[in-house]
């Protein structure tokens, strides 16, 4: 979630499923959709039924926002 506040962007996970898990490896199933900072959707971890999370992402306000911060700027590559 972080994440998606740092760079001004939609951050979607999918971690394999808890019947994907072996010895080796726990996997938890845990899905998320975050959105500049906020969690729009998440699965419960750990659960074993299928779940199917999804979420509106407004591409256009995160579009706004990064042409208004500099970092985000496009620049000509053939200057």
């Amino acid at each position: 979630m972080n994440r998606s506040a740092r760079c001004m962007a939609a951050y979607v996970y999918a971690s394999a499923g808890v019947h994907e898990s072996t010895m080796d490896m726990v996997f938890s199933g845990h899905l998320m959709i975050a959105e500049n900072g906020s969690m729009l959707a998440e699965s419960r971890p750990f659960s074993r039924e299928t779940e199917i999370v999804y979420a509106d992402v407004d591409v256009e306000r995160l579009n706004m926002q990064r042409l208004s911060e500099g970092s985000f700027q496009d620049f000509d590559s053939r200057s």
